[in-house]
């Protein structure tokens, strides 16, 4: 309901903005709302698509898993052995 809300009150006051021209209106939405905004974000947009792949890549080629079983045959410390933060940790990896 309320994103329902937010598109209607872009759009209205868009309309406001242009005099009820509807050829402005959607000029004005689509250049000085959505590309304005994603041009000025262009890089971090970009970083967190990279980041995303290579994380499917990792994932998709067993990496989270061969590391989980790398750490739990090397991981002998006294912090490290049978310590629950480090599983809890590599929860939120894979």
């Amino acid at each position: 309901m309320y994103r329902d809300l937010g598109a209607n009150g872009v759009v209205i006051g868009a309309l406001f903005a242009c005099n009820f021209a509807p050829v402005a209106t959607i000029d004005m939405i689509v250049n000085d709302g959505i590309i304005a905004a994603i041009a000025d974000n262009a890089g971090i947009f970009l970083f967190l698509v990279l980041l995303g792949i290579i994380v499917a890549l990792v994932n998709l080629a067993g990496g989270s898993a061969a590391f989980g079983r790398w750490a739990e045959k090397n991981i002998h410390t006294r912090v490290g052995n049978n310590d629950n933060r480090f599983t809890f940790f590599i929860e939120f990896v894979q």
